[in-house]
């Protein structure tokens, strides 16, 4: 069609209009009914037009005789403008109007030609550069507005011999999109519709809405991504939490929401401390209390995993408590006393509630070992006759004996021996200036006691 439009805007005379919009309109009908076996009727067709065009570029007339007016051809070619032989403007299109505002008459005073290199801005050698892409650039003391400053128009000169003046069409150069060429206060509009820039231009902002949609997939991808390494990383310190309150198999059951029975164990050696006068000291301490959670500590050994020195692990313990006790002092400088009770035995232990599950254990044995460390005396640890039993199985602890009229009451008759006070560990081949942890290391290792064998829980 843009060719069509062009043959119509040089056909001069009004008499010949009707002549050539039935030639044009033939050869449109020929063209959309092209038959392969007819190639030499389409060639003489085509000459017989070539002919009839020679003629009619050899006929002159006034601007009035156009078959398409000069501000249709303006409106529908708005980048294009036409020069005589002296390069002055004779047609201007409405874009490069709408640019220029009237300034400056000649195409030089308002183009710098970028592409061809000219030797010369004469008519000649432009005439002479048709067959290449022509690319212009405005002139920033041409332009109306600062906005238009740098702009460039792309397209192709044609030599019009019958008028001798060249015609150049072109379109705007736009680099970033529909928001760049507002910027220069151009629109969409002004790109004619048989123009490739427009459908660049749409291909462009497509494409720009495709990234722009994949950018925030991808920060979608990514925040979902942060969120499940959020959600993994507090899984494993819930799990982590849970394996520090609970053995590990109850601890695999809690996580999987299964219910867990409880389970009763035959040889579990109990540890219980307290602190000495700890409400004294928590009634003159200088900060608010809030809420006071006791001084109690209960200490189960043997119960995650059956081992033969759950006994020896538990006194090991109760000596070392000892000893930090002793090394830290209150805010009225006294150090801090312990008592401490020992006692084996049968215990029950399971979880108790839902919401807030708590290890408890269960049984007379846990209440006894409870009694023998309020049966006991600061700085004291007192063992029970069951656990004496187990730990003279190993040499190095020292005892001093009690009556069996300081055993606690319930604890059963029948079971011989009594309590005693379990007073230093020293083990045969070390020193006795050794310290406590060297001790007990030696003993571990005659034991064979791994690290997974040393847990209380």
């Amino acid at each position: 069609m843009p060719i069509l439009l062009l043959l119509k805007y040089f056909c001069f005379l009004n008499g010949c209009r009707r002549s050539l919009d039935d030639g044009l309109n033939a050869r449109e009908a020929s063209l959309l009914h092209e038959d392969p076996r007819h190639d030499d009727e389409d060639q003489a067709d085509q000459d017989a037009i070539t002919d009839f065009l020679q003629r009619l570029a050899q006929q002159a007339a006034s601007a009035a005789d156009l078959a398409v007016s000069v501000s249709t051809f303006c409106r529908a070619f708005p980048f294009h403008f036409m020069c005589d032989r002296q390069l002055r403007l004779t047609q201007l299109g409405r874009g490069l109007a709408r640019i220029f505002g009237g300034r400056g008459s000649a195409v030089p005073s308002l183009f710098v030609f970028l592409e061809p290199e000219l030797l010369e801005m004469r008519f000649d050698h432009v005439v002479a550069a048709t067959n290449l892409p022509f690319l212009l650039q405005v002139r920033d003391d041409a332009i109306k507005h600062q906005r238009y400053k740098g702009m460039e128009v792309k397209g192709q000169m044609v030599h019009c011999p019958e008028s001798e003046t060249l015609l150049f069409l072109g379109s705007p150069v736009v680099d970033g999109g529909l928001s760049a060429m507002l910027r220069r206060g151009l629109y969409i509009s002004d790109v004619p519709v048989h123009d490739a820039t427009r459908d660049i231009l749409l291909v462009e902002e497509q494409a720009r809405a495709q990234d722009g949609l994949k950018r925030r997939m991808d920060k979608i991808r990514s925040s979902i991504q942060e969120a499940n390494l959020a959600v993994e990383e507090e899984r494993q310190k819930n799990v982590d939490l849970l394996h520090l309150i609970f053995p590990p198999s109850v601890a695999r059951k809690l996580w999987l929401g299964e219910s867990v029975e409880a389970q009763q164990h035959d040889q579990v050696t109990l540890l219980f401390s307290d602190i000495v006068g700890f409400t004294a000291i928590c009634s003159t301490a200088t900060p608010m209390m809030i809420e006071t959670v006791g001084d109690a500590y209960c200490v189960a050994s043997g119960l995650r995993k059956q081992v033969h020195t759950h006994a020896q692990q538990a006194a090991w313990m109760a000596l070392k408590m000892m000893a930090a006790a002793g090394q830290v002092h209150s805010h009225d400088g006294k150090p801090i006393q312990m008592r401490i009770g020992l006692h084996t035995g049968l215990v029950l232990a399971g979880v108790v509630g839902v919401k807030m599950p708590r290890y408890c254990l269960i049984g007379n044995d846990v209440s006894l070992a409870n009694r023998f460390e309020s049966g006991s005396v600061p700085l004291r640890i007192n063992v029970s006759p069951t656990t004496h039993r187990l730990l003279v199985q190993t040499d190095g602890f020292r005892f001093e004996a009690r009556p069996r009229e300081c055993l606690p009451a319930g604890f059963p008759e029948q079971v011989k021996g009594t309590c005693h006070f379990l007073t230093a560990f020293i083990h045969p081949k070390l020193d006795k200036s050794e310290p406590l942890d060297a001790h007990i290391r030696k003993a571990q290792r005659e034991l064979r006691m791994d690290a997974s064998q040393t847990w209380l829980a």
